[in-house]
């Protein structure tokens, strides 16, 4: 279907403000957890990379096609992760019930937890930073710690079978690890 002139502007200025403002606090949260002195040795890790990737693509050339292969630069790609999972840009997430529901307070299924009728048409907040920063979830939650991606990255590395998707999720389940939301509503 065709976009209206109002529709078309709608769309572009969403593409132009939500992929800037969050590509900015990401990567603000990402500088300030390498510029800790105790997260230091990532930096090093990343330029490491980053001069091996360089060197790879033919003397110090830039190379595109070697940047955008979901097995390049598995480190860097690991601290974003983190950063994401620590600092997540977005901090809630709305959605709407499609048919009536149950479901425990919190999210725990365990047994005496109280429940919540859920009607057709309720808006629901989830919020992604209440499930990363969950113990149930992430081992030691509140530490940056990208190795608890570089672990399922550089055993994950088969191109062919794993969508950017996925290699952004690492091993975690998509109903936890919500940085980019999830569903049709997922971020561009």
């Amino acid at each position: 279907p065709k976009l209206s002139d109002q529709e078309l502007r709608d769309e572009i200025m969403t593409l132009f403000l939500a992929g800037h403002e969050t590509t900015a606090i990401t990567l603000c949260w990402t500088f300030w957890y390498l510029s800790d002195p105790q997260h230091a040795h990532w930096q090093d890790k990343i330029a490491t990379e980053y001069q091996t990737m360089m060197e790879k693509s033919g003397g110090g050339r830039y190379t595109p096609a070697v940047v955008e292969s979901p097995t390049t630069l598995e480190i860097t790609r690991a601290v974003l992760c983190e950063a994401l999972r620590l600092r997540t840009p977005s901090y809630a997430v709305d959605r709407e019930v499609q048919q009536a529901t149950t479901v425990p307070v919190g999210g725990n299924y365990d047994f005496g937890t109280p429940l919540v009728q859920l009607q057709k048409k309720d808006l629901i907040l989830i919020s992604p930073l209440a499930m990363h920063l969950n113990p149930q979830h992430f081992v030691d939650p509140h530490q940056f710690d990208p190795t608890r991606f570089l672990n399922f990255l550089m055993t994950n590395t088969n191109t062919t079978t794993t969508s950017n998707t996925d290699y952004w999720d690492g091993p975690f389940d998509r109903s936890v690890y919500l940085p980019f939301g999830a569903g049709r509503k997922r971020c561009i």
